[in-house]
């Protein structure tokens, strides 16, 4: 290429012959050098160049928390965003500490610089904000600019600074995913084991890099939605025990992990992921259409809220992914057209449902308490399934989620709640209110209950008979 350039300008300076000073052209001189038109032709076909292999091979901007991409393993690519939750003001404790306050931290420093007897509750006189990361993994129809959208409430508190990693996994949008059959068991499908690789090898990835937080007083939770439960079970499995170590300052750092409509096989689901590969295959978009709504939607919610409204927001942030209906440009700008804006990865999803590697024998070595949240109308996902499993697997369950945190290791709770599929949308106050709980119960103290014996007459605080 350097060798044709210099050729083309060798031939464009023969062609203008010796070069004769005089003065420069009027501006309303018609005559334009043709020199000058060459070079900005030339200009303009690089401009043009520069832009197609922006739009071929897109830059992640930080800034606009777009889609990054990392590759995993041959064939094998997903895609990450990283949001940075609002700064907040550096506390000013001068004249807000009380004298207890002060006293209080006086008296804890000796155990703050003994480092085996920390306290949980940091001295009230920092005032400092609870720090905190939480690593999402979306179902088969979501996206992450739905997550985004969800989510990004959450990270903007006055009492926690909150970071949030979406994980891409295969399957969903600008994801690149290996071939295979419907029902066929293949290295390398898109199931729970493959899934739980992106995860792992993207949080590497990442602390190797010092993206992730290095705060000492870090909390991690792990957040699930469907599909993206299985996959982080069958992650925890593996990375979240007492033997793993490639991620031990993750784990130590991991306060839960939150499941909503979670299941550890695939067992009562194959029928149901059959049926709707096929109308995704085979339908027409109208037909689409709704057996994704009547998946994910309850039939209250819609009656309550009106159709329209309710789908209109659903399909807010994921329509053209889904059923293929994108923008003109973004389909010309796209490397796999087929893969970004049609079902094919959705369908891949659902067929590597039926290769999932079944978690169910291994839930006992999980190390980090589960908070299930069940949907009680969930068509796709029965609300029994997670429940049984971790009964059969003899895992203890506590009676709340703070409950849970608090008494950490193997351990579970369970809450069902009266909505459907979509959780997320139908009731996401409850996502936002478990997973604040979750952080309290990390930091609090369980209150202890004291009996009073009705045999021992009361007594008076101001008396001072033992």
């Amino acid at each position: 290429e350097e060798e044709v350039r210099l050729a083309e300008e060798q031939r464009r300076l023969e062609k203008r012959g010796p070069q004769v000073e005089g003065p420069a052209p009027a501006p309303d001189d018609e005559s334009v050098d043709e020199s000058e038109e060459d070079e900005d032709s030339s200009e303009d076909e690089q401009t043009k160049k520069s832009a197609l292999a922006e739009s071929v091979f897109p830059l992640p901007d930080m800034l606009s928390n777009e889609d990054e991409f990392y590759h995993v393993q041959q064939g094998v690519v997903c895609t990450y965003r990283y949001l940075v939750g609002a700064k907040h003001p550096a506390p000013s404790n001068l004249g807000t500490a009380t004298y207890l306050e002060q006293a209080k931290a006086l008296i804890d420093s000796e155990a703050i610089m003994d480092r085996n007897n920390r306290p949980k509750n940091l001295p009230s006189v920092t005032n400092k904000p609870m720090r905190f990361l939480l690593v999402v993994a979306p179902d088969i129809f979501m996206t992450l600019d739905a997550l985004q959208r969800d989510l990004r409430p959450l990270l903007s508190r006055p009492d926690a600074v909150g970071d949030a990693l979406l994980v891409g996994t295969p399957g969903l949008p600008h994801t690149v995913w290996p071939a295979g059959r419907f029902g066929a068991r293949k290295l390398g499908n898109v199931n729970n084991s493959l899934q739980a690789t992106c995860v792992e090898q993207l949080l590497v990835h990442l602390k190797n890099r010092d993206r992730l937080p290095r705060d000492k007083d870090l909390r991690i939770i792990f957040l699930g939605f469907g599909n993206g439960a299985c996959c982080l079970a069958k992650f925890a499995s593996r990375h979240l025990t007492e033997r793993a170590q490639a991620l031990a300052d993750v784990k130590s750092s991991t306060v839960a992990m939150i499941l909503v409509n979670a299941y550890f096989s695939a067992n009562g689901l194959k029928k149901k992921a059959k049926t709707l590969h096929r109308v995704l295959a085979s339908a027409v978009k109208a037909e689409r259409v709704m057996a994704i709504e009547s998946m994910h939607l309850s039939p209250e919610f819609i009656n309550e809220h009106g159709r329209e409204k309710v789908c209109k927001e659903f399909w807010q942030a994921r329509k053209f992914v889904i059923v293929g209906e994108a923008p003109e440009e973004l389909i010309k700008s796209a490397r796999r057209p087929a893969k970004e804006t049609g079902p094919q990865g959705a369908m891949a999803q659902l067929r590597g449902i039926l290769d999932h590697d079944d978690v169910r024998p291994v839930l006992n070595r999980i190390v980090v308490p589960l908070v299930l949240l069940q949907s009680s109308h969930s068509t796709f996902v029965d609300s029994d399934l997670a429940v049984n499993a971790l009964e059969k697997a003899r895992v203890d369950r506590a009676p709340s989620a703070a409950s849970a945190v608090r008494t950490g290791g193997t351990i579970y709770s369970y809450e069902e709640v009266d909505c459907g599929h979509e959780m997320n949308q139908e009731n996401r106050k409850i996502i936002a209110t478990t997973v604040f709980d979750v952080l309290r119960a990390s930091v609090d103290e369980e209150e202890e209950t004291t009996v009073v014996s009705l045999d021992d007459p009361p007594k008076s605080f101001l008396s001072y008979a033992s």
